[in-house]
């Protein structure tokens, strides 16, 4: 049932065939499938007088499980940058999968500060520090315009004083 589905995907990259968008219509045939499975073993002697309760006690499971699976499924699909937490965290050496991560946090608007450590140990001196989706430089480039609000602005210089000042001083 799935082979005219998945051999039209050819065409496309082999990762294709792994992405859920493509396996929603083949899962109706699937699902038919098992419906019929669980129909024929239920008009089956093998249970005696209990295949319509052994039937219907497998679809019950099959649809809790299912149910489960769906649960968890849809926790990943709640947003754009869970959906990519989920990508790294499968794949964590795929470099499109950190990109379209730091690209949901940009757009999800959430700021991101990370720091470098002598020896990789935040109980030493901070070496480095990185911020991403802060808008510091269009805050300090637009203060004298009116376009950013006054009380952000003076944060931003605020923090920019600050790593001047630490990065004098140690």
């Amino acid at each position: 049932m799935l082979a005219p589905a998945l051999a039209s995907l050819r065409q496309f990259e082999p990762a294709y065939l792994l992405q859920e968008r493509y396996l929603y219509a083949p899962s109706i045939g699937v699902c038919l499938a098992i419906a019929l499975g669980i129909e024929w073993l239920a008009e089956r002697d093998w249970f005696g007088s209990r295949g319509r309760a052994v039937a219907t006690t497998m679809a019950a499971v099959l649809m809790l499980v299912w149910g489960a699976v769906l649960v968890k499924q849809n926790r990943v699909w709640d947003d754009t940058v869970t959906v990519y937490r989920n990508s790294v965290a499968v794949s964590p050496r795929a470099p499109l999968a950190h990109v379209l991560l730091s690209r949901s946090y940009y757009d999800a608007g959430k700021p991101v500060f990370r720091g470098v450590f002598e020896d990789n140990d935040p109980g030493k001196r901070l070496m480095m520090i990185v911020n991403f989706n802060t808008d510091i430089s269009e805050f300090w480039e637009f203060s004298d315009t009116g376009l950013k609000p006054i009380d952000e602005s003076n944060e931003a210089y605020k923090l920019g004083v600050n790593y001047v000042v630490y990065g004098m001083l140690h």
